[in-house]
């Protein structure tokens, strides 16, 4: 179930128009989930990109929030952020 809200959450992150995006759901293609860290409020999902994947320039260095969502028991929602 994770590895589905994984991907919804991704697809939406990565939808932008800039020249960027595109680049980034190139490389997303093609990586595999490497570690999942549940904190018991928030997680991190590391990825294994590998070599054969689009490279990307190495003083790319960001974080985007653009996706929000609600889960019936939190009271202030989720957000996602996706850290480059």
């Amino acid at each position: 179930m994770i590895n589905k809200l994984v991907r919804e959450v991704m697809e939406l992150l990565l939808a932008g128009d800039e020249p960027i995006f595109a680049a980034l759901r190139a490389q997303y293609s093609t990586v595999k989930i490497e570690t999942i860290e549940l904190t018991g409020v928030g997680g991190y999902i590391n990825y294994n990109v590998p070599e054969t994947a689009i490279n990307l320039p190495e003083t790319l260095n960001f974080c985007y929030a653009d996706v929000e969502g609600q889960i019936v028991s939190l009271k202030n929602g989720v957000g996602f952020l996706l850290w480059i």
